[in-house]
């Protein structure tokens, strides 16, 4: 029923912008009052969109930079409703932090992963990009014949067909650059022993989505 429901009010916010408190649906008017206006301080992991609705597709408010001090209000449905510029908004949960977040990682890393995986997951989920950036992760980390940086894995010969057909050079999505930046600094969101990921079977799945079979080594 949760599920229903968020998907409702996602559908809605597709085609619907909301900041003040009286134009809200019910759900989160709710939320709101539930919080008894407590609110908790987060930071923001990335580069990431403030918008006027809880769905991908509302209305931007505005981009706020990586470590931004958000005012937090409660959580539904995978969406953040926050207080920014005296109005109620919204942050996807996912891209905000309990704690700041120090960068320990290079610009080449951020490069190489964010285009590995544009190029091979543009157009697909946030799942499927998590899962392609993991496998390069858990093969930095792995066997070192697969290469012992980010690099050296992507560009190992025969491994990553975007790196030889071009398409590894356009430039990357924000989700995709989101996503690179979210594992960088979280670690692998996968077992760490698949270390295959394709179109097709490499060995015994892990996991199949729309896009790739994810298996182990």
């Amino acid at each position: 029923m949760r599920l229903l429901t968020t998907i409702i009010f996602s559908l809605l916010f597709t085609f619907t912008s909301f900041a003040k408190y009286e134009e809200l649906p019910q759900i989160y008017k709710s939320a709101i009052d539930e919080s008894q206006g407590i609110t908790n301080l987060l930071y923001t992991r990335d580069s990431v969109n403030i918008r006027n609705g809880a769905d991908t597709n509302a209305p931007i408010h505005t981009t706020v930079d990586r470590n931004t001090e958000i005012e937090a209000v409660t959580d539904v449905g995978g969406w953040v409703i926050i207080i920014f510029d005296g109005d109620y908004r919204f942050i996807r949960s996912d891209l905000l932090s309990t704690t700041k977040t120090e960068r320990t990682y290079s610009n080449d890393d951020l490069y190489v992963l964010s285009h590995i995986i544009d190029a091979e997951m543009g157009v697909e989920s946030w799942e499927d990009k998590l899962y392609t950036g993991s496998v390069v992760l858990n093969r930095v980390q792995g066997d070192p014949y697969w290469g012992n940086t980010i690099r050296e894995v992507v560009f190992k010969r025969g491994q990553y067909q975007p790196t030889w057909s071009g398409s590894f050079y356009r430039h990357p999505s924000q989700e995709s650059i989101n996503a690179a930046r979210y594992l960088l600094e979280n670690g692998s969101q996968i077992p760490c022993n698949v270390v295959y990921q394709a179109e097709f079977k490499q060995g015994k799945v892990w996991k199949k989505t729309k896009a790739a079979y994810y298996c182990y080594e």
